[in-house]
């Protein structure tokens, strides 16, 4: 008899309140920019306090899922997929649990097709924006501030012209983890180079070339690899030099 009288798992109030919601939502009962229901209604028909439904959706808003209107009311947002994936990568960069190799791995497998999608779907007004990025590149290679505000721009615009939202969200949140790697290695690339590899870049997206513009997009990920590892191995072996000299 004593075996089955095992404790009541406690449960947590909130972690129901957002299952139920995932579940209205993956059911399609619940649709994106749908308005949820008054929070006093919305508590009475799950039978919670009002406290407690508000902490499940503080923590889906702050999720990027729902979103509240002053005057309005709260409503799931139409853009989530993108907020989800933006909160999501923020903090796999904050933890560390991504390496810079696992990161460079997956741009070249999304990054080599977006720009292959972009070659065939850019609209004229894609393209206009795709040239005015790489346009403010080379205008401000000496700027490194700038010069890294219009590389992103380049690839988010490469991205956004493949015409695929969810693969626009990808792509443009990869860009956010890996700003700061850029940033540290900005003073070492040939942008000379670097900027040579985004004409060509352009140049075979421009030009409807499927195939031209996957090869020329892998080839300077390949690059930009290889400078960011090439910047990595100097560090390290210039801490490792230091280990155990005397102060002077």
């Amino acid at each position: 008899m004593r075996s089955d009288l095992q404790p009541i798992p406690h449960v947590d109030i909130t972690m129901e309140v957002i299952k139920r919601i995932k579940h209205l939502l993956a059911s399609g009962d619940l649709q994106p920019g749908a308005r949820l229901l008054p929070e006093r209604e919305f508590a009475k028909i799950l039978n919670i306090s009002r406290p407690s439904l508000r902490q499940a959706l503080k923590i889906l808003g702050s999720m990027g899922v729902i979103e509240a209107k002053v005057g309005e009311g709260t409503f799931v947002r139409s853009d989530s997929a993108a907020e989800i994936l933006k909160e999501s990568m923020h903090f796999l960069s904050l933890t560390g649990a991504v390496s810079m190799t696992e990161l460079f791995e997956v741009r070249k497998v999304i990054e080599v097709e977006l720009a292959g999608m972009a070659a065939v779907r850019a609209t004229v007004e894609d393209l206009a924006k795709i040239k005015e990025s790489h346009d403010s590149m080379c205008m401000t290679a000496d700027k490194p501030s700038e010069y890294l505000r219009y590389n992103l721009d380049f690839h988010n615009r490469i991205a956004q012209s493949a015409q695929n939202g969810l693969f626009f969200a990808i792509i443009q949140n990869l860009g956010s983890v890996l700003e700061e790697s850029r940033r540290r290695t900005i003073s070492v690339e040939p942008k000379d180079v670097l900027i040579n590899d985004h004409s060509a870049i352009y140049q075979q997206i421009e030009a409807r070339n499927a195939s031209g513009a996957r090869e020329a997009m892998l080839k300077h990920l390949n690059r930009v690899q290889h400078y960011y590892e090439r910047k990595e191995s100097s560090e390290s072996s210039s801490a490792s030099s230091l280990i155990g000299k005397k102060p002077f």
